[in-house]
């Protein structure tokens, strides 16, 4: 799915600077058996080790808490972009500079119901979380991206954009201006909204 980041790339930190004519285009388990009938052998048996899944990204194995926490909207506006193709909740911490940044991207039917975030690069992703922190003089110092959790709409519709955050989490990425490419930094910050609500016009 092509993805509005370039819509504010290039003054990531201030609501002003997004242009609706600015086009964007986004993009073990161990197996192990026993053989019990093998008792020729006086090799103690292998046991296979539980069953854990699909292994993590390197990143959440090394950092697995939450060293930021929370997001409070002191401001916030929707917008459509792209033809009406996207719409996007901006927030942002502060009216004054250095602030955070949160934007919520959907790009689907206008509908209500409830949005599952998943582990997707960032021009792959069709309801994507992203904030962008310590933002001033058109720069941000990190990126984050949501990775799981849920985004609920309670109304969207020509004139409104609302809902709320669950259990989100986000990790500090590298996305690339050119190609919107992800990168997820070595050893990154790792982002945690349990709640929070959205509200705002068109």
């Amino acid at each position: 799915m092509p993805i509005i980041i370039g819509l504010c790339w290039a003054a990531l930190c201030t609501l002003a600077a997004c242009d609706d004519t600015t086009p964007g285009t986004p993009e073990d388990v161990f197996d192990a058996e026993v053989d019990a009938t093998d008792t020729e052998s006086d090799a103690p048996a292998e046991v296979a080790p539980p069953d854990t899944g699909p292994e993590l990204p390197e990143e959440i194995i090394l950092r697995p808490d939450c060293n930021r926490n929370g997001f409070v909207i002191n401001d916030g506006r929707a917008q459509r972009y792209l033809q009406d193709r996207v719409s996007v909740f901006h927030g942002t911490s502060s009216l004054v500079e250095p602030l955070d940044r949160m934007d919520i991207e959907l790009w689907a039917t206008p509908s209500q119901g409830v949005f599952t975030l998943r582990e997707l690069p960032y021009k792959d992703c069709e309801t994507c979380v992203l904030i962008y922190a310590g933002c001033a003089n058109g720069t941000c110092e990190k990126h984050f991206l949501a990775y799981t959790g849920t985004v609920t709409i309670n109304a969207w519709s020509s004139q409104r954009l609302s809902g709320h955050l669950s259990n989100v989490r986000l990790r500090e990425v590298q996305i690339s201006a050119g190609s919107f490419a992800t990168t997820w930094v070595h050893e990154g910050d790792h982002w945690c909204i349990e709640l929070l609500a959205f509200d705002a016009a068109f």
